[in-house]
């Protein structure tokens, strides 16, 4: 075999060495070959490099288009009511890279791009589009923006956030904005800057779902479903013995002749509890009681993984004799919402350089639709504007004295507690350090649909009912006492949260039915609180109807972000990626 080979190399050589015009066309195909495999090499290596910086262009704008989300949800937890702006925020705020549908008319008649367009160094730039719901052209087209932003069957509003990459504008006195006609070059200038961008850069789209989860979802919330410590007949016992989920072994008689036991409120076959529930414990449900409205897909969600319903007040799980309107989850699937320990928070929105009001001390408030009646420090002041922060905050003096349930007329004059009633026409949060007592009807204006109401104390949210015959308002004594007064609350048009006790009516056990207490809105307490005896023969009887507006409306500051605000429900990327004309 090497004789062959070196055989086939020696004709080879003379066959080259001769004059012969055929001995060079081998030769010249070895050429042509190699340089076409050389050009192919480089065409190939010069191709991946391309297609490795359009991957790094995309990569880089989907990036900004990230940070663009990120840059709206910043707005949205520092002012829950941000996305209802529009693209027009109050008070001169720059509207940053929001964008409204009605891009090119004379109200907008450019497209915002983040970081400003005007800097040609730039390598990426995000922008943010309002998506009305269908049927709306633009979150303008109405003057309540609920209409146009919001999905009134699952509360969600939606924006599109698109980040766009590419290379820098060249260091020259002319460009090439149009890589598909190589000889367009054009003065430098802002539009041929943007269409620079427009054309050369690759753009990448994210459509975000926003939606709240915390205490404004629910009609109603508690983190225990036992009586208050304080309201029961031997509140230190209690508060040491009940002050636990039932699954965690909260104290019941069992039979056992002279135990204590924790006192327990059902629901009774008369409560209905018309909209989204959630408890952290179980709960005590007889047969006619109702969770849920129909037609409205509401979740029923109870935290305890065993026993979540029970018909047995003293032992036993028992049977689940409830109806239900909609989704019933327990256990993982109902996770636990904590109660923050004080709405301490919202005293910096209270204060009058932050456009609150701040009051100290025992204080009435008497609303008047737009102007307020003001009680305090000895002395009535009319007509007060609302503050514009929307937010009022009642804190206590050196002296406070607590509640006393057995005497609870008494309203000491150094504690930061609150008494309210009266028609409201604007958004409001009041909040007390100590408590919250309702001593008449507290309605939103029909005449104001964006108007919602946030009641938070620190301890007791309270109904005021007057009784004659006990002049100390002993609870404790139902024979001697009857109802009094002028007053009777009736209705209760709030977020109610009562953040270390519970939401009860004074004297609740004293005196004959008051009928039925109706509370729109929602109501999130640390326990049970009662407003009546069963069958409504003293207190209340409810009707707790959830405002389902506080899907995405939010009383001014009712709690920090991270409880109440909007968060990302879902997000995908939307093909092919938004055009974003209009630069």
């Amino acid at each position: 075999m090497i004789t062959h080979i070196k055989n086939f190399i020696g004709r080879a050589r003379r066959g080259a060495s001769s004059e012969s015009g055929f001995s060079m066309l081998p030769a010249m195909t070895a050429v042509f070959v190699g340089s076409l495999i050389s050009m192919g090499a480089w065409t190939a290596a010069h191709g991946d490099l391309n297609l490795q910086q359009q991957d790094r262009y995309s990569k880089r704008a989907y990036a900004a288009a990230q940070s663009g989300m990120t840059d709206y949800v910043q707005h949205l937890s520092t002012d829950s009511s941000y996305w209802s702006y529009c693209d027009n925020p109050p008070n001169g705020g720059d509207p940053g890279s929001v964008n409204d549908t009605d891009i090119g008319s004379g109200l907008h008649p450019k497209r915002r791009w983040l970081p400003a367009s005007s800097d040609e160094s730039l390598a990426y730039q995000y922008t943010i589009d309002l998506l009305p719901v269908s049927g709306r052209l633009s979150c303008k087209s109405s003057s309540n923006r609920t209409d146009t932003m919001i999905d009134q069957s699952t509360g969600t509003f939606r924006v599109r956030v698109t980040g766009r990459s590419g290379q820098t504008i060249p260091n020259t006195a002319t460009i090439n904005p149009n890589p598909a006609n190589p000889g367009s070059f054009v003065a430098k200038t802002a539009a041929s800057i943007e269409q620079w961008r427009q054309l050369r850069w690759k753009r990448r789209s994210i459509v975000i779902d926003f939606r709240r989860r915390g205490f404004l979802d629910f009609a109603y919330l508690t983190d225990q479903e036992g009586m208050d410590p304080t309201l029961q007949s031997d509140p230190a016992w209690a508060g040491a013995n009940c002050n636990v989920h039932y699954r965690d072994g909260r104290s019941y008689w069992n039979g056992q002749s002279g135990r204590k036991e924790c006192s327990e409120i059902q629901f009774g076959s008369s409560d209905w509890i018309k909209g989204p529930f959630h408890t952290n414990d179980s709960i005590n449900a007889v047969s006619g009681a109702k969770f849920g409205n129909p037609g409205k897909s509401d979740r029923i969600e109870i935290s305890a993984d065993t026993c979540p319903v029970r018909n047995q007040y003293h032992s036993g799980c028992g049977s689940n004799l409830a109806t239900y309107y909609g989704t019933v989850v327990t256990g993982a699937n109902a996770p636990e919402l904590t109660l923050p320990e004080a709405n301490e928070d919202l005293a910096i929105f209270g204060e009058p350089a932050n456009g609150g009001y701040t009051y100290y001390g025992a204080t009435k408030i008497i609303l008047k639709s737009n102007v307020m009646d003001v009680y305090n420090n000895g002395s009535w002041t009319y007509n007060v504007t609302y503050p514009t922060s929307g937010v009022i905050y009642v804190a206590k003096k050196v002296g406070c004295t607590s509640f006393d349930a057995n005497n609870n007329y008494h309203f000491p004059v150094n504690c930061g507690s609150v008494e309210i009633e009266g028609t409201y026409n604007i958004p409001l949060t009041i909040a007390a350090e100590n408590d919250i007592v309702v001593t008449d009807d507290v309605i939103a204006a029909a005449s104001s649909p964006d108007a919602v109401m946030g009641l938070i104390a620190n301890e007791f949210v309270r109904v005021r009912h007057y009784i004659s015959g006990d002049s100390a308002g002993n609870i404790t004594n139902t024979t001697s006492c009857t109802n009094s007064g002028s007053k009777r609350v009736n209705e209760i048009d709030a977020a109610i949260l009562a953040l270390q006790h519970s939401f009860t009516v004074d004297n609740y056990r004293c005196g004959s039915g008051l009928g039925t207490l109706t509370i729109k809105g929602g109501l999130t307490q640390k326990y049970r609180g009662a407003v009546g005896t069963s069958g409504g023969n003293t207190g209340y009887l409810k009707d707790y109807q959830y405002d389902y507006r506080l899907r995405y409306l939010t009383p001014p500051y009712f709690l920090t972000p991270s409880l109440s605000g909007w968060r990302i429900s879902r997000y995908r990327e939307q093909t092919p990626p938004c055009s974003c004309t209009g630069g």
